[in-house]
């Protein structure tokens, strides 16, 4: 165990309100993973102390969205020039993709300034400063169509709560036709916006819907003495406590 993980135990024990189990099995994953990722597509990425904008224990774990993995290992197999990675937090994506892709340039969309700060701490704890573009602030529509060129080839990642519906506007936005695309869609913001991207790609792209799945003890990722006792923990700790099921687009251009 390093100093750091070190570290990280001793704030959770200090600043954290657990009760006795929550400390048990918080402390059992910072020993186990040593606050690095260890499985899915970003395994052996060290990861900052924090999370932004969503849960931090599942990413460590290696779980984090885990229903894009085979589709973001199958993306693996194109050369893409750039990656856009609109509402980026932390940089889980951003810097597992900077990684995963070494000769791609990463653009990082990030608002929050606390969520800066982790994405490039967590760039740099991980060597790939050099290849992520920090922009911090929202990327809006002028921004996407300015940045787009339809001689590249892009990837883009999208989570940005709602707001797909006005970056993803393949009218608006025409070198959105040679994009790959994977969104997280909110259509408990806007009603039906699934259907509405999926109506404006239908002709351009073939498309995958991907929906959540509950997380159960098997998805645990460590090895513990632990986790017989504390099934549910885990569990909780495994969730990304989102409001309800979510579901994602996978597009690519046909």
């Amino acid at each position: 165990m390093t100093s750091y993980t070190l570290k990280l135990i001793i704030k959770n024990i200090l600043f954290q309100r657990r009760t006795i189990a929550g400390y048990i099995v918080t402390n059992s994953i910072y020993r186990k993973t040593d606050a690095t990722v260890i499985s899915g597509p970003f395994k052996g990425m060290k990861y900052v102390e924090n999370s932004t904008g969503s849960v931090y224990f599942p990413k460590i774990l290696g779980i984090y969205e885990k229903e894009l993995y085979t589709n973001i290992e199958r993306f693996l197999n194109i050369e893409f020039d750039e990656i856009m990675d609109i509402g980026a937090a932390e940089g889980y994506f951003a810097v597992g993709f900077a990684m995963r892709y070494p000769k791609s340039e990463i653009i990082a969309f990030e608002p929050g300034f606390y969520g800066c700060y982790l994405l490039d701490k967590l760039a740099a704890m991980n060597g790939v400063s050099d290849r992520v573009k920090i922009k911090a602030q929202l990327c809006m529509p002028e921004d996407l169509k300015q940045m787009l060129n339809q001689d590249k080839k892009t990837f883009l990642f999208m989570d940005v709560e709602g707001a797909e519906l006005d970056l993803l506007d393949i009218v608006k936005i025409p070198a959105l036709k040679s994009c790959s695309v994977m969104v997280e869609i909110h259509d408990m913001i806007i009603p039906k916006l699934g259907e509405t991207i999926k109506e404006r790609f239908q002709n351009t792209h073939n498309i995958i819907e991907i929906w959540q799945e509950q997380r159960t003890i098997k998805d645990l990722t460590i090895k513990t003495f632990w986790k017989s006792l504390f099934k549910k923990q885990y569990v909780n700790l495994m969730s990304e406590g989102r409001s309800t099921v979510m579901r994602w687009l996978v597009m690519e251009p046909k």
